[in-house]
């Protein structure tokens, strides 16, 4: 039997440890978070040597711990408060900067209560996740997290309890008029009001206004047809947006429905072209003679006809069927590419060249993929026919892309890619798309599901470099960077497979923990270094090159793996950031937030490299100026939002952080914001931040060694 992952304890001490810590000193952090670590690491620090302040706060801590047991939860919050201002007063003697100070507690408060209200709520206590659900909203009336968890509570308590939810999913619209999360939520809660199935259509309706991508279509469109499972349009957009995905499993499914309530034309040809692509033609021929029936002419009966007639073999007819399609008419284009094929197929192979020869150029871009494989036809049969120019050159001249996209197709699953995976929901956005969680149709393991957004891969050499970036990381054989299996280009949309982290992304851990104790960020550190001294010892040329919270997860049993690699890399071929480039892609901000200085200014960067040469220096080091030692660097900035809760930017904009760049000399101390750290550690953070390459770690194996013998107890 397969292991059970142990349910972690909620627990007050633990959530605190860090910032308590960074009050009280690391040994003490210790004790709150790991008491049992600390007993077998032998330290001196006992409940004996507490001093006076430390007693206090231990003994408010077993209070709100034992309210929180008992189940009352109005003393919780009382003591969680009284416990904020006994800080505040002994925190006040220390030397820190009034704007720090007050964040410092502001989060305490912020994250206690917060996690107060996840952990009942996921009890099944929503009534009582509210008390700080509410109690937070009072100071923070704008946060529309807080504003939908709760309203998560208020409709998780039931019937009586749904205006209320819906009033604040409502707020949070008011907020942001194009949150999808928020419209899904607030139809489903007025479903549940006999009576309000109308105004929840048009709350799922007014939603599509703001879908950006298909798969939002999808979510939204499947929330339509729940309220009206017999509406013909709604099945038939769903069949039209999963064939256009390449998702020919589900398409079939919901035109099958359509054609069920509608044989119309349209409908039938839809139906039909899609069992063509499944090789279904038997249920192909049955489409066909339902256009047929119809009184009027249809030319685009002959393309289908034409399609089942390839699928026989039956040359000749399906050219001749391709042939009843008029200029002009739907489908002429696809039908003239058909009939090349059947040439093809026929030994014709001049007549067919002279066919593809004739399809414009701006058909030829939306063919696609019917265009495509013509040529490699063509290509195949190159030495059957003879003419003074070769089909290779002509496509030299008028497709200087045809070898790229033809490799493409070759490195791709195609619409096989969704005849191994199934579409779940849509999991999350960033930057450069969307993440879907998906299973396997074969043994239902779950699995993440990247989507490239379209207007990033319009572009072949950036799908090719896209596919280039996964081939390397699919021969990694290492337990801290996730696992990447197939890829699927189809319709200039691109996808591509990984392995399911259940857990959280480090980013999430900090908006919720930081600043952590010092165990913790120490054992995330070494596993990132661990991740890098993987990547430098297999090819030294491999940087991360995108190194962030969002891209450093968490599994289910809380190990550490990397993800995403430089995605701006791949999209324009570069690892210099120009100020066309930072405008040009704003919303990668928090990849530009933790990029090392040389990646926005090389000049520095080489005049170093002019006085001196590490002998960790790389290939990719004298080409562009950036190596694995940027990743450094941009694990330093982690480490000290880890260890204080703040980056060290006063602004979170890319601007402000190519101001720090090119005007600040030196880094504000981590100790100022975290009193408590190690001098140790904190030589550590202010070497990795160090702007001059060659003065940081050399290589991560040395950062690991370093984080290892660093006094940190």
């Amino acid at each position: 039997m397969p292991r059970k992952e142990k349910k972690k304890h909620f627990s007050l001490p633990g959530i605190l440890s860090g910032h308590l810590g960074a009050l009280f000193g690391v040994e003490f952090s210790l004790y709150l978070s790991s008491p049992d670590l600390c007993k077998r690491r032998k330290t001196t620090f006992t409940e004996e040597s507490f001093s006076l302040e430390q007693q206090k706060i231990v003994n408010l801590l077993q209070v709100i711990e034992g309210a929180l047991s008992e189940g009352k939860l109005e003393n919780v919050k009382r003591y969680c408060l009284l416990l904020i201002a006994v800080l505040k007063d002994l925190y006040n003697s220390r030397e820190v900067p009034a704007k720090y100070r007050n964040t410092f507690f502001s989060g305490i408060l912020y994250h206690l209560f917060d996690q107060l209200g996840d952990y009942l709520l996921s009890q099944g206590l929503a009534g009582e996740a509210l008390i700080f659900y509410q109690e937070l909203l009072s100071s923070y009336p704008e946060d529309t997290s807080l504003i939908k968890k709760a309203a998560r509570a208020y409709y998780t308590r039931g019937f009586f309890f749904l205006p209320q939810a819906e009033q604040l999913y409502r707020q949070a619209l008011e907020r942001d008029p194009e949150d999808l999360e928020a419209y899904e939520n607030l139809g489903r809660i007025l479903e549940n009001f006999p009576g309000r199935n109308e105004e929840a259509f048009l709350i799922y309706r007014d939603a599509l206004r703001y879908c950006r991508t298909d798969m939002d279509r999808i979510r939204f469109y499947l929330c339509l047809l729940a309220l009206s499972p017999d509406d013909y349009n709604l099945l038939l957009r769903l069949g039209r947006l999963y064939r256009r995905q390449g998702m020919l499993i589900e398409s079939g499914y919901y035109l099958e429905e359509a054609f069920k309530l509608h044989q119309d034309a349209w409908t039938a040809l839809d139906l039909g072209w899609l069992c063509c692509l499944l090789n279904d033609l038997r249920r192909a021929g049955e489409a066909v003679a339902a256009l047929r029936s119809g009184e009027e002419s249809f030319p685009p009966v002959y393309y289908l006809l034409g399609l089942i007639n390839e699928g026989e073999e039956k040359w000749v007819e399906a050219r001749n069927n391709y042939l009843n399609i008029p200029p002009g008419a739907p489908l002429y284009w696809e039908a003239r590419v058909g009939m090349a094929r059947a040439l093809l197929h026929e030994g014709k192979y001049l007549e067919a060249e002279e066919l593809a020869r004739s399809i414009p150029g701006e058909q030829r871009n939306i063919l696609e993929a019917e265009y495509l494989e013509l040529c490699e036809l063509l290509e195949k049969g190159e030495g059957k026919k003879c003419r003074s120019i070769s089909w290779r050159e002509y496509l030299r001249e008028t497709e200087p892309l045809y070898e790229l996209k033809k490799d493409i197709r070759k490195r791709s699953m195609g619409p096989a890619f969704w005849r191994k995976y199934e579409f779940l929901e849509v999991y999350g956005n960033g930057p450069a798309g969307q993440v879907l969680l998906g299973r396997e149709r074969n043994g239902g393991r779950k699995v993440a599901i990247k989507q490239i957004d379209e207007t990033l891969t319009a572009d072949p050499v950036v799908i090719r470099r896209f596919q280039g970036l996964l081939k390397t990381i699919r021969n990694f054989t290492t337990p801290y960077i996730v696992p990447v299996y197939e890829d699927c280009c189809y319709n200039g949309r691109f996808f591509f497979a990984m392995e399911y982290m259940e857990g959280d992304s480090l980013a999430k851990y900090i908006r919720l923990r930081a600043p952590l104790p010092l165990t913790d960020a120490s054992a995330i550190a070494l596993q990132v270094c661990s991740a890098l001294d993987y990547l430098y010892n297999r090819n030294r040329a491999m940087s991360h090159g995108a190194l962030k919270p969002e891209n450093i997860l968490f599994s289910a049993g809380g190990s550490v793996k990397i993800s995403d690699f430089d995605i701006l890399w791949a999209l324009e071929g570069t690892k210099m950031f120009t100020s066309d480039l930072s405008q040009k892609y704003r919303s990668f901000l928090r990849t530009f937030l933790y990029a090392a200085p040389e990646r926005f200014d090389s000049r520095g960067f080489f005049s170093s490299r002019r006085r001196g040469r590490s002998q960790s220096d790389t290939l990719e080091t004298a080409i562009q100026g950036v190596d694995h030692r940027a990743d450094l660097y941009s694990l330093g900035v982690i480490l000290f939002e880890l260890l204080t809760g703040f980056l060290p930017f006063k602004e979170n904009s890319c601007e402000a952080v190519i101001r720090f760049h090119r005007n600040q000399k030196s880094w504000p101390s981590p100790r100022l914001f975290n009193p408590a750290l190690p001098p140790d550690l904190e030589e550590i953070i202010l070497k990795l931040l160090n702007r001059n390459p060659h003065h940081r770690f050399a290589t991560p194996a040395e950062l690991r060694e370093a984080i290892k013998k660093a006094k940190i107890f």
